[in-house]
């Protein structure tokens, strides 16, 4: 589902966003956010719900928020059109580093 509307976001924002106008859309792309979806996710399994972030610094709830204030606080004239923001362990969706996990490993 989150595909679907990240789809739809951007869609939108393309139709919204037009010259002349007064409307910003700004679209945020977070990597793994820590919050209480995993443990919704694993019906309340907190050992695995904690397990998802376990071996790096992932980000947490109030990164994505000082993006989202970043972008509403911007002079009139300026449109931020797009925010992707990621932990330093983590490239993509599919691709982190558990640089934590790898050491305790050696």
């Amino acid at each position: 589902m989150r595909a679907t509307s990240s789809t739809s976001v951007v869609l939108l924002d393309k139709r919204l966003t037009q010259v002349g106008t007064n409307i910003r859309v700004t679209v945020i792309s977070p990597g793994a956010v820590q919050t209480e979806f995993s443990l919704v996710r694993f019906n309340g399994d907190a050992e695995r719900a904690t397990s998802v972030y376990k071996g790096y610094n992932n980000l947490l709830a109030q990164d994505v928020a000082d993006n989202v204030v970043y972008a509403a606080t911007r002079p009139s004239r300026v449109q931020i059109a797009e925010i992707t923001v990621t932990s330093v362990h983590q490239s993509g969706a599919k691709y982190t580093a558990r640089p934590f996990l790898e050491s305790q490993q050696q």
